[in-house]
């Protein structure tokens, strides 16, 4: 009884992350949108110089180094070795601590240098400035991998929202207050939002920690500190690869995007507004992969579940339905977001510019939202390193194709490489699962593919219809008229797109059980 009550009490945890990590991701890709109303292209550029550092330290802090920390808590906690009144992690926080001042180094000594590669020296300051988020890993990462070794993901949850929405505050208020003043302004704007979020999360999770004050801490007895370090900078680093793709993407744009377009024959200054307008493109690719792989990754708990209970049936069940599911949702944001780019385009940055580059870009939802699912498959599967090697040879292989492909075709060779960096992680991660399993993942057949051909070519033709006909029946003139110009299209080409896959018999009955609103699916699906 108590293993029971402990499984459902993992995959409550489990999801409940899940959800506050899909909340933080909206937040993430939404505010990005005003911050470019506000900054405009070369702002934007600007921010998206330095975003991609201040990701990695949050990423770590909020999944890699809990997740080492937690391990260990459970690995002692089997060991029975508490200790009433307690004590600090003495072992681990110290580990954290040397890789915190580490990162906090390498980026504010490295500033200058770093700053001159990417042929900009302004950055430097902003890159310096960044750097003292690594400082707050530890104090975050010790206090969330503790909650989440005892089974308590409240804590680390509640408190990566509250991070979210206090560093979203602070970076558009930052950018209200400084507009029409020094861009550059907007980058330094962006870490001190980052700085009061991890205060925020410190905040709350010590709440947390004082409200559970009588329980007791799990005592590090017996462990090595090679165990330790391995732990931390190993398992603790590599486990939040699969969550930091899209930022190795980012970061490789931030590094030779703008030398890249300079060889095409660009000015700087050009190199600048181009980068920032291709940059419009990762906030929409976000939300892309949030809604194409977020339902398929709240079924990695149950498969996780099924592993640890050695049910190799349904971990294969719980492993297609996953992957189907992603595909699914993934292929109809991209074609939606393909077709609808021109509107959305002028309806969140205000023009059309660069559209052709960032509908090549859409097509990285497919491939990312199946990519990531994959990933996740694997390490639900308990398979960690692979995924994160793989990973960082596709950010190798982005960098050298923003090289080659940039000064032959723009803003749309960099679209090109970040595409083909994600087919490639897709790809190698498909056949890493289908491995580890021993057995191939048909998840397309011919009649699945006839039912998702019958709906793309439902869900194109209801998007140009209503397009066609809201064009006839309303004026479209100035900015705001694109709103239901932009959502009308989108939705009625969603529920089309989904209707169709119901009625065709796309998912399975227990897939479909895993769907809100239940009455209604039962309804369509007759």
């Amino acid at each position: 009884m108590k293993n029971g009550n402990s499984s459902n009490q993992f995959i409550k945890g489990a999801l409940l992350l899940t959800i506050a990590g899909l909340v933080s991701k909206i937040l993430s890709a939404g505010y990005r949108i005003p911050l470019q109303n506000i900054t405009g292209n070369e702002g934007f550029y600007v921010y998206q110089q330095v975003y991609p550092i201040l990701g990695i330290a949050w990423m770590l802090s909020l999944y890699g180094l809990p997740a080492a920390l937690s391990s260990l808590v459970a690995e002692q906690t089997i060991k029975d070795k508490y200790r009433n009144g307690g004590t600090v992690f003495l072992p681990v926080f110290l580990a954290m601590m040397l890789l915190s001042l580490l990162g906090f180094l390498v980026v504010y000594f490295g500033s200058s240098a770093l700053a001159r590669f990417i042929g900009d020296p302004s950055l430097t300051p902003i890159y310096k400035l960044a750097s003292f988020t690594f400082l707050f890993l530890p104090f975050t990462s010790v206090l969330r991998g503790w909650f989440q070794g005892d089974g308590d993901m409240k804590p680390t949850a509640i408190s990566q929202v509250v991070e979210q929405l206090v560093r979203v505050v602070v970076i558009l208020f930052a950018a209200v207050v400084l507009v029409g003043e020094d861009v550059y302004l907007i980058g330094s704007g962006a870490a001190y939002g980052s700085i009061a979020g991890a205060l925020a999360a410190i905040i709350t999770l010590v709440y947390f920690r004082v409200k559970h004050r009588n329980k007791a801490l799990v005592r590090m007895e017996g462990l090595a500190w090679s165990r330790v370090l391995y732990t931390v900078f190993v398992v603790g680093v590599f486990t939040c690869f699969n969550y930091m793709t899209l930022l190795f993407m980012q970061l490789a744009d931030a590094l030779n995007l703008v030398n890249a377009l300079e060889s095409a024959g660009m000015s700087f200054e050009a190199a600048k507004e181009w980068k920032g307008i291709f940059d419009r493109g990762y906030p929409l690719l976000q939300l892309g992969l949030v809604l194409g792989s977020s339902l398929a990754l709240a079924l990695i708990p149950a498969l996780t579940k099924q592993r640890l209970a050695k049910n190799e049936e349904q971990t294969i069940l719980h492993t297609k339905q996953a992957l189907s599911l992603s595909f699914y949702l993934s292929l109809g944001a991209t074609i939606g977001l393909i077709l609808m780019f021109p509107q959305v385009n002028v309806l969140f940055f205000e023009t059309d510019e660069g559209t052709t580059a960032l509908r090549v870009l859409s097509l990285a939802i497919l491939f990312g939202s199946v990519g990531l699912t994959s990933s996740a498959l694997l390490q639900g599967l308990g398979t960690t390193l692979l995924p994160a090697a793989i990973v960082l040879i596709a950010f190798v292989l982005k960098c050298v194709g923003n090289s080659i492909a940039v000064p032959l075709w723009g803003i749309t060779g960099a679209a090109v490489s970040s595409t083909g960096a994600m087919a490639i992680i897709c790809i190698a991660n498909l056949v890493a699962l289908r491995t580890k399993l021993k057995r191939s993942l048909p998840i397309m057949n011919l009649r699945l593919i006839g039912i998702v051909f019958v709906a793309v070519l439902a869900l194109v033709v209801s998007v140009h219809t209503s397009l066609f006909l809201y064009r006839e029946m309303f004026p479209v003139k100035q900015r705001l008229d694109y709103i239901g110009y932009t959502f009308v299209p989108v939705l009625v080409g969603a529920l089309t797109y989904i209707i169709a896959l119901i009625r065709g018999g796309a998912f399975t009955d227990e897939l479909l059980e895993q769907f809100p609103l239940q009455s209604l699916i039962s309804k369509l699906k007759k």
